[in-house]
C-alpha cells in the first residue's frame, strides 16, 4: 500500500506529534485534526506538507465536506477525559468517546481512506496478552475495548481495513508532566528528590518514535481486524527505569523510592506480546531506553516541555 496522505486526530499528543514527524520526514502529506483550544498547539511547527485543522472530536462529522477525498489512512488517536480520575471513570464521557470513534470511521470513509487505525490501551486487558479475554473493570478500559470492536464493525460495513493498537506505556518528547516517569525527570532536573513507589512492578516502556513507527507499519501491513500490543516486548522493574533516568541527569541525586504507597488498583505486571505485530508488519523497536530518555531530558531542558495540556 502506498501512503501519500494521512489524517490524524489527537495530533497534539506525544504519539500524534511523533507520527506527524514520521510522515513529514517521509514526504507524506499530513492533516492534523486538533482541538482548537489544545494547550499543545505550540508543539506543531509549520512545515511543508502539514495542514493543521482545528476541530474538536464532537465536530468530526462536519469535516467530510471540507477536506479532500484523496486520503489513504486515518489515525484516530483522539480521546477525551483522560486527564483526571473523575472523568477517566465517568461512563457518560467515555460513551461519547465511543461515538466519536465511530464518527472518525465515517470521516475516514468520506475522505477516501482504505485503512483506519485506532489507538487502544493496555487497560483494555489485565496482564495484557493477545490471547487473554477482556477483563478490564475500569470505565476507560471498557470504553476503549468497545470503541475498538464497534469501529471494526463499522469499517467492515464501509469496506475499510481496520487495525487497533493497544498502547502499553510510551514515553518521550510531548509526554505529560504528570506521568510517573516525567514527574521523576522533572523533579530531578530541579535537583529535588521525587517521591516514588518502591517501583517493583514490571513495566514495559516504548519510546514514542518507535510507537509512531509501529502505527505507520500497521497502516501498510496490518491485518484487518487485528488488535496489536504496542510495546517493546521487554519488561523490567519500574525502579530500574527511574534509576536510568536519574543517572542520565546526575547519578548523585536521590530517588525517593518507597516514599509513597502503590495506588489502589496499581497493575504490577505490564507486559505485552509484540509477536503478532512483528509477524504481520516487521516491527522491531529501535530506540533503547537509555537513548530515548536522554532525548526526553534534552526536550525538557530546552524548554519545549513546559506545556502539559491535552
Amino acid at each position: 500500500m502506498n501512503i501519500r496522505r494521512v489524517a490524524i486526530t489527537g495530533a497534539t499528543g506525544p504519539l500524534g506529534i511523533a507520527l506527524i514527524n514520521y510522515y513529514i520526514a517521509s514526504g507524506v502529506a499530513v492533516t492534523a485534526i486538533v482541538h482548537p483550544s489544545s494547550h499543545r498547539l505550540g508543539h506543531l511547527h509549520a512545515t511543508h506538507g502539514l495542514d493543521v485543522v482545528p476541530c474538536d472530536l464532537a465536530s468530526l462529522a462536519v469535516l467530510g465536506s471540507l477536506l479532500p477525498t484523496d486520503y489513504d489512512a486515518f489515525f484516530h488517536l483522539g480521546w477525551i477525559g483522560t486527564d483526571n480520575r473523575a472523568t477517566r471513570n465517568d461512563p457518560t464521557t467515555h460513551a461519547r468517546n465511543i461515538l466519536y470513534t465511530l464518527d472518525a470511521v465515517n470521516l475516514a470513509h468520506n475522505l477516501g481512506c482504505s485503512v483506519f487505525i485506532g489507538a487502544g490501551s493496555h487497560i483494555e486487558k489485565v496482564g495484557i496478552s493477545s490471547d487473554l479475554p477482556v477483563e478490564s473493570e475500569e470505565t476507560y478500559g471498557i470504553a476503549k475495548y468497545a470503541a475498538g470492536r464497534l469501529s471494526l464493525k463499522l469499517c467492515e460495513q464501509l469496506s475499510i481495513r481496520h487495525c487497533w493498537g493497544r498502547v502499553l506505556s510510551i514515553y518521550g518528547p510531548g509526554d505529560r508532566a504528570t506521568t510517573a516517569l516525567m514527574y521523576c525527570i522533572g523533579t530531578l532536573l530541579k535537583g529535588d528528590s521525587p517521591s516514588l513507589t518502591s517501583g517493583e512492578q514490571l513495566w514495559d516502556y516504548l519510546y514514542v518514535d518507535d510507537c509512531a513507527a509501529a502505527f505507520a507499519l500497521m497502516a501498510v501491513h496490518g491485518r484487518h481486524g487485528a488488535s496489536y500490543d504496542i510495546c517493546s516486548g521487554e519488561s523490567r522493574p519500574l525502579r530500574e527505569f527511574f534509576v536510568m533516568a536519574r543517572d542520565a541527569i546526575d547519578p548523585s541525586l536521590t530517588l525517593g523510592l518507597g516514599d509513597i504507597l502503590y495506588p489502589q488498583g496499581q497493575p504490577m505486571n505490564l507486559f505485552g506480546d509484540i509477536g503478532p505485530l512483528r509477524a504481520d508488519t516487521g516491527f522491531t523497536p529501535k530506540i533503547a531506553f537509555d537513548e530515548g530518555i536522554r532525548e526526553t531530558i534534552r526536550w525538557l531542558v530546552t524548554g519545549q516541555g513546559e506545556s502539559t495540556g491535552d
